[in-house]
């Protein structure tokens, strides 16, 4: 018999024993095989080894779902419903659909440490809400934390050690100007490296700007930034600290704000800092809300072209498909019932429409 994470998988009777295992037909990720004879005499041999899928043919998509009254859809109560996918009018075979609470995340958390995070215990509460948001990590899940003003640094590149995340953010401290577009180009780089959809969470309370305030601190634009975004695997999950009738916030909100839209991720304002740790809690649980879903793409491997994704749902189930992030990209699905549509791209996504 032979299983994959301890789920028999292929079974032979008669020798020669010999089997064969498509990649496709599993889901990625480090996976276990292990092959067990069971003799005449009552014997039993055994034998595992572990290896790692990544197809390049294969997609993930993170999104949330709700029915036709807006009640959200559950990883579970999506299983229950037969979607058909297309790409390309081309149909998909089997595909997967896994709560994102359940499967290894790569979660990053970029903070402002900028000047006027010194003031009104902004620092010392954005310090809270990290450590609270790290200490709702899954075990499986890895953590990526960066720090900007002046220019951004990467504290501590993704891992699984919560301890480590836990005590650089001892040492964060506030100076200087607001690099927050080559804070988050930063990020979005070190997650190019990782095999799956990244989700970062970006907290700031002004907008890009340097020390003297009369300029951008960053050398790279918010046009550049959106579209390097939007090429890569990550939403954003993006929190502005501030009162409308402060300039730096409402410039800040307005480059906070673009960033979640075009990332398939949300934005949130808080007028204080005491706000903040309730947030972070929002954004992990809306985090965890949403579903995984994997599939093998008629389309082959990365192209470099667009191609259509198409989600169908039978005629008696209303299903409305929100945002939708793609990996190696992102694919913005508008409220729509039982057809949902958009467009899709082998190293990135573009919005589309019902």
């Amino acid at each position: 018999v032979l299983s994959i994470d301890g789920k028999p998988f292929q079974e032979a009777l008669n020798a020669p024993f010999r089997f064969t295992v498509i990649v496709n037909d599993i889901l990625p990720g480090l996976r276990k095989l292990t092959a067990e004879a069971f003799l005449s005499n009552g014997q039993t041999l055994k034998t595992s080894l572990s290896f790692s899928v990544n197809p390049r043919n294969r997609r993930s998509l993170l999104f949330s779902a709700q029915d036709g009254g807006g009640k959200p859809f559950s990883a579970k109560s999506l299983e229950m419903i037969r979607l058909d996918l297309k790409d390309d009018r081309k149909s998909v075979g089997s595909y997967s659909l896994q709560a994102a609470g359940t499967v290894p995340l790569h979660l990053g958390i970029l903070i402002d440490v900028s000047a006027s995070m010194k003031s009104d215990q902004k620092m010392g509460k954005a310090k809270e809400a990290v450590s609270g948001f790290i200490d709702g990590m899954n075990p499986q899940d890895r953590g990526l934390l960066i720090k900007f003003s002046d220019a951004p640094e990467v504290m501590v590149d993704f891992t699984k050690d919560r301890t480590k995340l836990q005590h650089e953010i001892e040492y964060l401290s506030a100076q200087r100007g607001t690099a927050l577009f080559d804070a988050v180009y930063k990020g979005v780089e070190v997650s190019s490296r990782v095999p799956e959809c990244t989700i970062m969470v970006l907290l700031a309370d002004s907008g890009d700007e340097n020390v003297e305030g009369n300029g951008p601190a960053s050398k790279h634009s918010q046009t550049e930034v959106i579209e390097f975004v939007r090429r890569h695997d990550v939403q954003i999950f993006a929190i502005g600290i501030g009162t409308p009738w402060q300039a730096t916030f409402s410039k800040g909100e307005d480059e906070l704000r673009a960033l979640a839209k075009n990332s398939g991720g949300k934005y949130f304002s808080v007028s204080t800092a005491a706000e903040l740790p309730a947030i972070f809690k929002a954004i992990m649980r809306d985090i965890k809300d949403q579903t995984k879903l994997s599939f093998v793409t008629p389309s082959g491997p990365p192209d470099g072209k667009w191609h259509t994704l198409e989600i169908t749902a039978p005629d008696n189930k209303a299903v409305n498909v929100g945002q939708m992030v793609a990996a190696s990209g992102k694919i913005g699905i508008y409220a729509g019932l039982i057809r949902n549509s958009g467009a899709i791209k082998a190293d990135g996504v573009q919005v589309g429409a019902n």
